[in-house]
């Protein structure tokens, strides 16, 4: 059993169904752009919000260029770039973009859970691998780059992520329980050294997401029952089948409440201590 009954609410809700908001999280190579692709595919309704856009609109001038230089003329060893104030401007682009556009969005983003309201109604989905996984997988993106160069890019990377997460907001996403519990569901590559299928494993990933997302629509729109339960099970099913690639998932998402409204899904983080875990 992935997780007990949690008390439900009965009082009615009535709420206007806000758009589908996917944010993806998780550090570099983890899998996160080539998985919003997928979901996009799948989910029509959905436009993916290119993670540099952000930057793009933040920025003015020769700023941008400027900024990319600094990473691309860096060593792996190098201080990383301290901008909080544009990382700052960065993210505030992205709520206000979010905020004032109706449509449904999927988005890349390292600090956005940490910066939405307890209280909201996005799907956070957070993507996970080793270093040494996401290290083989700069290698097969640029092939003149050796193992160890991957590796330092890797830490490198993950590094000023965290740097620029607390410059600018203060927020600590090293500290492994904070990103971990604001994910409704965290999903990745099992392996620890090498990963010996990474089309399986792509599948089984996206097969997950789209599973989520099927789950936390119904939510949104207020489908029957019978929807609603079709499309827990398919999940439950698929958490099954994979389930080694789990990290955990949040209780709303496989049952743990009768009742599937918006205000429930808002609400949902006072079900996280249900949530199941795992190793990743």
């Amino acid at each position: 059993m992935l997780t007990q009954d949690a008390p439900c609410s009965t009082s009615p809700s009535i709420e206007t169904a806000p758009p589908p908001l996917v944010v993806l999280c998780g550090p570099t190579a983890a899998g996160k752009t080539i998985v919003a692709k997928e979901l996009v595919e799948a989910a029509r309704e959905l436009e993916l919000v290119p993670p540099a856009k952000g930057l793009m609109t933040a920025l003015s001038g020769d700023q941008w260029p400027d900024l990319v230089r600094t990473w691309l003329n860096s060593e792996p060893g190098d201080d990383p770039p301290k901008r909080p104030d544009v990382d700052r401007r960065t993210d505030l682009a992205l709520l206000r973009d979010l905020e004032i556009h109706s449509g449904a969005r999927v988005v890349e983003s390292a600090v956005l859970p940490m910066l939405l309201p307890a209280a909201n109604t996005a799907l956070v989905i957070r993507l996970t691998a080793t270093p040494m996984v996401r290290a083989r997988r700069i290698q097969d993106l640029v092939p003149e780059v050796t193992f160890q160069q991957a590796c330092a890019i890797v830490d490198r990377k993950d590094f000023a992520t965290c740097v620029a997460a607390r410059a600018a907001w203060g927020i600590d996403i090293a500290e492994r329980s904070a990103p971990r519990w604001r994910a409704d569901l965290s999903v990745g590559c099992p392996h620890e050294f090498e990963c010996p299928d990474e089309n399986g494993c792509v599948d089984a990933v996206v097969a997950l997401v789209r599973g989520a997302y099927a789950v936390y629509q119904c939510f949104l729109t207020g489908e029957t029952f019978r929807e609603w339960e079709q499309s827990m099970l398919h999940f439950k099913g698929l958490l099954s089948t994979h389930q080694l690639f789990v990290g955990r998932c949040s209780p709303l998402l496989i049952g743990s409440c009768r009742e599937h409204t918006v205000a429930q899904w808002r609400h949902r983080l006072l079900f996280e201590l249900d949530a199941t875990e795992g190793l990743l």
